[in-house]
């Protein structure tokens, strides 16, 4: 029997060069994402699903993934010296006309299908497979064609199966909060202890670096000149993601790993400048950077 896969954060680097399967996982507003599996060579196969590719949507505001990276590799990396395993590894992986129109396939033909037939787990009524639906917001928008993108992202798939938790969360407002993205109710005390001790000082640099380069505000937005908003909101808006394994006999928490994601220089088009201040102004007057009692940020409530 093959070994287990190990955790491993150089597996995206490992993978450039081997033929790879594409597995539908999640999207968002600019990006879909995929597990991979190793169609060849063989001796790569134990690697299965240990990484994620990311492709970016067919949208004005996206940028192709060489300047993705080349950007991440000038702007965002010399801001973590000391601190580089905060930073998810991101290799480009060199796609085929193949990869690009089976995915696009796969995506119209989900647009098809009817969420309402299809229970949680993925099944139909009668308990056969069915494929990962799209929510109606992101239908009909596609990969853009080989001829406008050649690339993609690979990058470590944190989903280990030797983990028992992996939060993501986004750092706003984390003053009381710990207890709001916890998942299960014992534990809190541990999860605290460990959070206070291998997270706090990853989200005390993060601070330090949107004091020095993230300032911007609503009078910002609706006046953008002078300020560098790709970087500002790109450390504005990342996430941090905690793998951690419970220590069965110590009653503690391993953590694992933490990881910075979502740190991709932002640009303004296609709106953003508009939707920016909007959120902004939300933000303000629902009370989510000051912690009032009536805020409407969930992390923000003294819990009782």
């Amino acid at each position: 029997m093959a070994p287990a896969h190990q955790f491993l954060t150089s597996c995206p680097s490992g993978l450039t060069d081997a033929i790879l399967k594409l597995h539908y996982l999640a999207e968002g507003a600019a990006n879909i994402i995929y597990s991979v599996s190793v169609v060849s060579p063989v001796s790569l196969q134990e690697h299965d699903h240990c990484c994620v590719m990311r492709l970016r949507k067919d949208l004005p505001s996206t940028k192709p993934a060489v300047q993705t990276i080349s950007d991440f590799e000038q702007r965002i990396v010399p801001l973590f010296a000391g601190h580089e395993t905060l930073l998810m590894e991101q290799a480009l992986y060199k796609l085929s006309p193949e990869m690009i129109e089976g995915a696009n396939r796969e995506l119209v033909e989900m647009d098809g299908m009817d969420i309402s037939a299809v229970s949680a787990d993925g099944t139909n009524a009668q308990g056969k497979s069915e494929r990962r639906i799209r929510h109606h917001h992101r239908r009909h928008i596609y990969l853009p064609s080989y001829n406008e993108e050649q690339y993609g992202i690979l990058m470590p798939n944190l989903e280990d199966p030797g983990l028992d938790w992996l939060i993501e969360f986004k750092p706003k407002c984390l003053e009381n909060a710990l207890a709001r993205i916890w998942p299960i109710e014992e534990g809190l005390q541990a999860f605290a202890a460990t959070f206070q001790k291998g997270v706090q000082p990853a989200l005390s640099h993060l601070r330090a670096l949107q004091q020095t380069h993230g300032s911007v505000g609503l009078q910002d937005f609706e006046n953008p000149a002078d300020k560098d908003f790709g970087l500002a909101m790109a450390l504005r808006d990342c996430s941090v993601f905690l793998a951690m394994r419970r220590q069965e006999e110590a009653g503690g928490i391993d953590l694992v790993n933490v990881k910075l994601a979502d740190l991709d220089l932002k640009t303004g088009e296609g709106g953003k400048f508009q939707k920016w201040a909007g959120t902004e102004q939300h933000l303000l007057d629902g009370g989510w950077y000051h912690r009032v009692e009536d805020s409407n940020c969930s992390l923000s409530r003294h819990k009782s």
